[in-house]
């Protein structure tokens, strides 16, 4: 086995983080995280720091570097709106490991260095019996291959013993599962919902006030955003109470039939109205209890780790500072007003920043301002040559009749569009349309170099 094939095995084997020293970041996260650092929207103290979880400062000057070793992982996240949303991946990756920290601390978890080379022992005489397997009877040097192992895993031994003591966190937390038949006959237990979403948390306290004295159906009609939400009334139809998030499904337990409430999903409010609830028992539940039970257990215990965290993060309390991930929660919310406040921030540190300038553009866009967001497109491409902002300047053209501009803006688009794969697939239907062959061709051909680079700098390997 090749030192770069072992040592793909034992990153995936061991679930390593390829952007921190799992050990400075895991085992003491508050020393590693409460330095201070400059960036684009402040200096020290927390006006600098991109955000702070239950005390825990995130500064930015660490967070800048974690930022471009993942635009090295996800090399496709080029364009301005993706390059946020991946800052926003990184900063819920760092809150899931700050809470995950604080499972261990409140768990009482520790390893000792005799448990972690005994768990070392472990992984490699799994790895060999693995290695043995796929040989499928060719002789394995089994010597060379447990010490290239031994010195992989030595060098990674903070990422190990992070593993083991999720491990032993998890073991903990499902030795305390213990189910019985009213626990598996209120699994089969459904919910049906009616739902509107909301921009922001102040829009659905006004809404849940609303639905005090209006018919639900009503406030749908007035306030729905969405043309299928409002065609259907708000229906969410019949969901099984048990794939719900654990907030929403401790609501649900809390509410009676024909009760409203306000419920966080996906980032998103909702106003939730409980229509029915229901017990849905598979017809040989009699037959099957027993093994439907063990059944039952097993998924609880699969589910006990990622429930305790749930249950943690929904009582840490997360301040961020950043505008760029506050845009990026905004945008994900589909909340343009916040996103609209939120990059108005950052422009007044930083007027001419050319990302906040084709956000903004976004925004326009999406609050029906396109003048504006034509005229914030036209300058960032024409001072930043961005490739994304001729191409969104290109379809406001489009939509305003003006075809020959908005060829001209694509070509542009094309000239400056470096890595942005998305962009070059969007590029060659446009050509396409317009029957421009060369252009497409050209925008084809661009593709295929970009993704055989990315793969080159995968490794070979497909792009995460």
């Amino acid at each position: 086995m090749s030192i770069s094939k072992l040592r793909k095995t034992v990153q995936k084997r061991i679930k390593v983080i390829g952007w921190i020293m799992a050990g400075l970041f895991f085992l003491s996260i508050p020393a590693y995280f409460s330095w201070g650092g400059g960036g684009l929207f402040g200096g020290r103290g927390e006006e600098g720091d991109i955000a702070k979880i239950d005390g825990v400062r995130i500064s930015r000057a660490t967070f800048e570097l974690m930022i471009s070793d993942a635009e090295r992982r996800y090399p496709f996240a080029t364009s301005p709106d993706s390059r946020i949303f991946l800052r926003l991946q990184v900063l819920n990756e760092i809150i899931e490991d700050v809470i995950l920290s604080q499972a261990l601390k409140q768990e009482k978890i520790k390893v000792s260095d005799k448990d972690v080379d005994k768990y070392i022992q472990e992984i490699i005489e799994k790895e060999v019996e693995r290695a043995k397997e796929e040989a499928k009877g060719k002789t394995v040097d089994e010597k060379t291959l447990r010490e290239n192992l031994k010195r992989e895993l030595e060098e990674q031994k903070e990422a190990v013993k992070r593993e083991l003591m999720v491990k032993k966190l998890r073991e903990k937390l499902e030795a305390r599962v213990m189910v019985t038949e009213e626990d598996l006959r209120s699994s089969y237990k459904e919910v049906h919902l009616r739902g509107i979403k909301v921009a922001n948390e102040k829009e659905a306290q006004e809404l849940l006030e609303k639905a005090k004295t209006q018919d639900f159906a009503t406030l749908v009609e007035q306030f729905a955003t969405s043309p299928s939400e409002k065609q259907k009334g708000g229906d969410m139809g019949w969901l099984p109470l048990e794939i719900l998030p654990l907030n929403l499904r401790q609501k649900l337990e809390g509410m009676k039939k024909g009760d409203v409430a306000i419920a966080q999903l996906g980032g998103s409010y909702f106003l939730i109205k409980l229509e029915e609830e229901r017990l849905n028992l598979p017809k040989d539940y009699e037959k099957k209890k027993a093994e439907l039970l063990k059944s039952y257990e097993e998924r609880e215990k699969q589910r006990a780790l990622r429930d305790y965290l749930d249950d943690l993060r929904n009582k840490v309390e997360i301040k961020i500072y950043d505008p760029l991930i506050k845009t990026a929660e905004a945008f994900q919310r589909e909340d343009w007003k916040k996103a609209q406040e939120y990059i108005t921030e950052g422009l007044k540190v930083n007027q001419n920043d050319p990302v906040l300038l084709y956000l903004a553009g976004l925004i326009y866009e999406k609050l029906g301002k396109e003048e504006e967001a034509m005229k914030a497109y036209q300058r960032v491409a024409l001072e930043t040559y961005m490739g994304q902002a001729y191409y969104r300047w290109g379809l406001l053209l489009e939509k305003k009749g003006k075809k020959r501009e908005a060829i001209d803006a694509y070509k542009k688009a094309a000239q400056y569009g470096g890595q942005d794969i998305l962009l070059y697939s969007s590029l060659k239907e446009k050509f396409s349309s317009y029957g421009l062959s060369k252009e497409a061709k050209e925008a084809e051909e661009r593709i295929e170099r970009i993704s055989l680079s990315q793969r080159t700098i995968l490794g070979g390997g497909n792009a995460p």
